[in-house]
């Protein structure tokens, strides 16, 4: 089995107590997701730019990890809509559907016994 891997590039700017950070994900696909993160100092905190920059880029990873999230969802969501859009799944899929169906090990024969919204016209009692 072949891994994966994706790179995930960062940039941090800092300007006087402002520190931004940007993360860009390329995946061997051609996808693009960017995340933003925003630090400042507080004025009375001490200056220690690595703790602005450490919160500046765990925000912009937080902010790419939502919209990846957000991405996988939506896809998840269209194809459930592309099937139900399509009619009955393939052979193929139809093994993998029917083995998390509740209703998978229900014989044809067991028809007039699945609630009457499930049933075929013809298993009517």
């Amino acid at each position: 089995m072949d891994g994966k891997q994706w790179t995930v590039q960062i940039f941090v700017t800092e300007i006087g107590d402002d520190t931004s950070a940007r993360t860009v994900l390329v995946t061997r696909g051609g996808g693009r997701v960017d995340g933003l993160g925003r630090a400042r100092r507080h004025p009375a905190a001490p200056s220690v730019p690595e703790i602005g920059d450490e919160l500046a880029v765990s925000r912009a990873l937080a902010d790419l990890a939502g919209k990846l999230s957000a991405i996988s969802r939506e896809a998840l969501r269209a194809r459930r809509d592309d099937r139900l859009r399509d009619g009955p799944p393939t052979r193929d899929g139809l093994v993998k559907i029917a083995a998390r169906s509740p209703h998978a090990g229900r014989h044809r024969h067991d028809a007039a016994a699945a609630p009457a919204h499930e049933r075929p016209p013809s298993a009517a009692p």
